[in-house]
């Protein structure tokens, strides 16, 4: 299924495969770690059969879970004994297990201790007691007590003294660090202070592990299509299909010369701001929004100042959904050079700019501005 994301992502068709200028797991990662918070299907995945272990903890009583007691045993197959057959449930048990060493648990959060039992249940360290103080265990006249029964009832029936002491000093020792309290005894996930198992907790946590992380958090801009955001994210990066950068990857091609004005090789600070047609198209931006607006000699220059700014003003909004605009439309001019039958007109650039990025701050924004004032102060 991963295949299928990443040819969707690429926009593959058949048996053809088109070119993954960035890592899918840099893809995957989320917006704060640099990435586009798509998440990994397989920290999904295991995060969904970890809910089957929460509920099963949750559902005592309920068909299902009986069902599973009569096969793999009292806990189970959460114990140190695990499954008794191979199947469904054992591969849902095998994933937990792996969860668990990487810090997702799931423990029992003992109360009044009424609703626990003492021997059999996973309620102190990584196993029941019964199969860690085994002998101790085959000399409890009541098996299945409770921690109530064993902390706060009368002493300890055993069918016979224990011979030595080194064991019972051991459990004795654990037992020192628990607390009754008025509290219901329950089943907690550790993984935040609700207590309260989340898919979108588990799974982040998983992602996080795994996945890479970038210094600089991804810039997106609600107000802009989904696509014009992930092709700012590419242009920030420089992984987009430019010429110098297909040329770079050993692609065979006629011509690494900007097809926009033809005068210089394709690079993304030459076709993004300083090719001929480019530069004029941004000093009739710069006039429409603000004379004073600061110039960029690169690309790095301009998503540090675009970083910079809040995304949360409506003056900033404004501003970038224009910087965006022009960006995205100086890439569709190139490509309507090279691909295109019908080309956009270079003089109707300024208008398309204009038009888009104004559709774009009234979709979204609450106190939109008139098109007669966008086209004399936009800001």
């Amino acid at each position: 299924m991963t295949g299928w994301f990443v040819h969707f992502f690429w926009g593959s068709e058949g048996n053809s495969k088109k070119i993954h200028f960035v890592n899918w797991n840099s893809i995957l990662a989320f917006l704060n770690k640099g990435g586009l918070g798509i998440g990994s299907l397989k920290a999904f995945n295991c995060s969904l059969l970890s809910k089957w272990i929460w509920r099963s903890m949750h559902s005592v009583g309920s068909t299902w879970v009986n069902l599973l007691k009569s096969i793999h045993g009292e806990n189970i197959g959460l114990d140190s004994h695990g499954c008794k057959t191979n199947g469904l449930w054992a591969a849902i048990v095998f994933n937990f297990r792996k969860c668990q060493e990487l810090g997702v648990s799931l423990v029992r959060k003992v109360g009044n201790g009424c609703n626990t039992r003492f021997w059999k249940d996973l309620w102190l360290g990584p196993d029941t007691l019964a199969s860690r103080f085994n002998r101790l265990y085959r000399l409890e006249l009541s098996p299945d007590c409770t921690v109530n029964d064993r902390l706060s009832g009368p002493a300890w029936n055993w069918s016979r003294t224990p011979s030595g002491t080194c064991h019972f000093e051991s459990l004795a020792a654990e037992l020192q660090a628990v607390v009754l309290n008025n509290e219901e005894d329950r089943w907690v996930w550790v993984l935040h202070e609700d207590d309260c198992f989340s898919v979108k907790r588990t799974r982040e946590f998983l992602d996080n592990l795994f996945l890479p992380s970038r210094d600089q958090p991804t810039w997106w801009l609600k107000n802009i299509p989904i696509k014009v955001n992930v092709f700012m994210w590419r242009l920030h990066l420089d992984r987009f299909p430019s010429r110098c950068n297909l040329s770079a990857r050993g692609i065979d091609i006629e011509s690494i010369i900007c097809p926009i004005f033809l005068s210089r090789s394709e690079t993304r600070d030459h076709t993004f701001l300083s090719c001929n047609v480019v530069n004029a198209l941004w000093n009739r931006i710069r006039i429409w929004m603000d004379p004073q607006w600061p110039t960029f000699s690169t690309l790095d220059e301009l998503f540090t100042w675009i970083y910079s700014r809040s995304i949360y003003s409506s003056s900033s909004v404004r501003i970038l959904c224009i910087i965006s605009a022009t960006l995205w439309w100086i890439w569709r001019l190139r490509n309507d050079i090279l691909f295109a039958s019908n080309r956009i007109r270079k003089e109707e650039l300024f208008d398309f700019i204009r038009l888009f990025s104004f559709l774009w701050v009234k979709s979204r924004s609450k106190f939109a501005p008139s098109w007669n004032f966008w086209l004399c102060n936009p800001l």
